[in-house]
């Protein structure tokens, strides 16, 4: 079911992968003022916030209370370095994080994790810090960070450093972060349309056992960490590329965004120009949608109780039911 955008402008765009809530940045006339609000998946305006210049990004917590924001900018080895800012949205107090690149932050119920140079920080949202690890070169690629980490359970970080992009190479390293031990690390191959494979995101599996790494301008690797291996092609993409009709693969996609569901039950994938499929773990198609939205917007894609919801930053929504 699509829903009818509102007319305000949007700017940048979160969501938690499985939840009733995203973060919406609305722009002001007032440049360079601009308003967070939390809205629910419906469209219902929960809270809103505003912020006394536009946002490099954001990153909603699961109970839509705390928003991470990226603002300001300085020029680095590791790109554009950014001040990290928490927005505690129910008692409209702002406090300081860090400083972070501009690779968007993870955040679970407890933890925040970022990249503080070329090291990664994970911080509770009380701001204390619990764990740092020194991971030498990040990858930048046309300024901009090829670099990303997310959350796992059982108190665990992912990281994808993208310092072998250029060879086409993604990698992946979880630490725990009570011992600060590495428990894995991978380095696959990455088939992609482009001359580079840089990690835009990460996603991690409710239940640890799988991380998908989004590359930044085309293809997807999905790491089966017990094996150690990419399972992606077990989870086909649209089968028709519209233009010639010739089947297609991950490497031809541009993948915006990539969840799991609460239990692990269900995979989404959001790709250009405006697809959305669902799978089964087990990689049977339970839907495939194309929705219209502009090729320039940010793309995400949530769960929520018994829907996917695919939205885009300049407004356009649809939440679609969903089978067991």
């Amino acid at each position: 079911m699509k829903a009818k955008s509102n007319q305000k402008k949007k700017g940048n765009l979160s969501g938690t992968q499985h939840g009733p809530f995203i973060c919406q940045e609305v722009l002001s006339r007032k440049f360079p003022e601009t308003t967070l609000e939390i809205q629910r998946t419906t469209g219902e305006v929960i809270s809103a916030f505003p912020l006394l210049e536009l946002s490099a990004g954001h990153q909603i917590a699961p109970d839509g209370e705390l928003i991470y924001v990226l603002t300001g900018g300085q020029a680095s080895d590791t790109g554009i370095l950014r001040r990290l800012i928490a927005v505690n949205m129910t008692e409209g107090v702002v406090r300081e994080v860090g400083i972070s690149t501009s690779a968007l932050p993870a955040v679970d119920r407890e933890h925040i994790a970022y990249f503080e140079n070329g090291i990664i920080v994970v911080r509770k949202h009380d701001r204390t810090r619990i764990f740092e690890k020194h991971l030498g070169q990040l990858g930048v690629l046309h300024g901009g960070p090829a670099h990303a980490c997310a959350l796992l359970p059982n108190r665990r970080v992912a990281i994808s450093r993208g310092h072998r992009c250029e060879e086409q190479i993604a990698d992946l390293t979880v630490f725990d972060l009570d011992s600060g031990r590495e428990e894995h690390c991978v380095e696959l191959p990455a088939t992609t349309s482009y001359k580079t494979f840089a990690p835009a995101a990460l996603r991690g599996d409710p239940r640890g056992e799988l991380v998908a790494i989004l590359g930044y301008h085309a293809g997807l690797v999905l790491v089966d960490l017990a094996k150690g291996i990419d399972v992606a092609d077990a989870y086909q993409p649209d089968p028709l590329d519209l233009a010639d009709g010739r089947p297609t693969r991950h490497s031809h996609h541009s993948y915006s965004d990539f969840a799991f569901d609460a239990e692990g039950e269900r995979l989404a994938a959001a790709y250009r120009p405006g697809k959305l499929s669902v799978w089964s773990r087990s990689g049977g198609v339970l839907k495939r949608e194309w929705v219209a939205t502009n090729p320039k917007a940010q793309r995400i894609v949530t769960f929520d109780e018994g829907t996917v919801g695919f939205f885009d930053s300049l407004g356009e929504r649809a939440v679609f039911a969903i089978g067991s």
